[in-house]
């Protein structure tokens, strides 16, 4: 182990690195609101929780999945890049944050 001879997996992946396709993420967001009164004072609040994924398409279908990044035709996709799509969403009570 550790000779000249001896192949690592960073041997490995230093070779494919550069044609790794992209992939999908799946995250979770969360986020709350108040509602306030003309004097500023709180007068409700919500919380909520979203589980995303991001995935390998771009926004815009004019661009395969894995086209390059510097290639891409579609403004859309440059701007933009990768689709989201939201999986759920739901309310949580204060006790849960």
């Amino acid at each position: 182990q550790g000779s000249p001879g001896y192949l690592t997996q960073s041997d490995v992946l230093a070779v494919l690195g550069n044609s790794a396709t992209v992939r999908s993420d799946t995250f979770k967001i969360r986020s709350y609101g108040d509602a306030v009164d003309k004097a500023g004072k709180i007068i409700a609040r919500a919380y909520c929780e979203a589980v995303v994924q991001r995935t390998p398409e771009f926004v815009d279908p004019q661009d395969k999945a894995d086209k390059e990044i510097s290639t891409l035709s579609s403004a859309a996709n440059q701007k933009f890049g990768r689709r989201f799509s939201i999986l759920s969403v739901r309310w949580l009570s204060p006790g849960e944050i």
